[in-house]
């Protein structure tokens, strides 16, 4: 077993998204005294590497392209768990990928969730939804905590004139 005598490696994946603001203000708030943080990569991943790992979004496990290839990576996690004690722990965005993958993967969605440690989520509602959708997870460690706030807007845009126009157009994010 490798030991550390420096801080833990936390390995995030991903360390900041674009399009999402939320996983680099979620990585920039880890205490950077206590963890080392870095991008997950999956080449490291069943080496011991990794102190911890924390996924946002596992798109791998629960719509793969490959079933082979997404059980290989989870042979990675295992090896990681058994020999290095490498926890693994989900933030809950989504109970289902809403992009990528091809098909649906109970298999791999149910050893996926079997080798987590702990799951986030960010609300109560999400939690027993999670529960209800995946009754294994009930068995994990949860914790339940606010959305993170994003930099507050200074105002309209310099150019919105509302008294020129009846409709408003509000902005919501990325929807799909």
């Amino acid at each position: 077993m490798q030991v550390r005598m420096n801080r833990p490696v936390l390995g995030l994946k991903p360390i900041s998204a674009s399009g999402n603001s939320f996983a680099g203000q979620f990585s920039r708030h880890i205490d950077n005294a206590n963890f080392e943080r870095e991008a997950f990569e999956w080449e490291k991943s069943g080496r011991g590497h990794y102190d911890i790992v924390v996924f946002h979004w596992p798109t791998e496990f629960f719509r793969p392209t490959s079933r082979k290839a997404s059980l290989v990576l989870l042979a990675r996690v295992l090896r990681d768990k058994l020999l290095h004690r490498t926890k693994y722990v989900w933030v809950v965005h989504n109970l289902e990928p809403h992009d990528g993958g091809s098909m649906r993967s109970g298999l791999t969605t149910r050893l996926f969730l079997r080798l987590l440690d702990g799951v986030i989520l960010l609300s109560r509602y999400s939690l027993d939804e999670l529960h209800r959708l995946y009754p294994q997870a009930r068995s994990l460690p949860a914790l339940v905590t606010v959305h993170g706030r994003y930099e507050p807007l200074t105002g309209p845009p310099k150019d919105f004139v509302a008294a020129e126009r009846r409709n408003r157009l509000l902005f919501f994010g990325m929807i799909r």
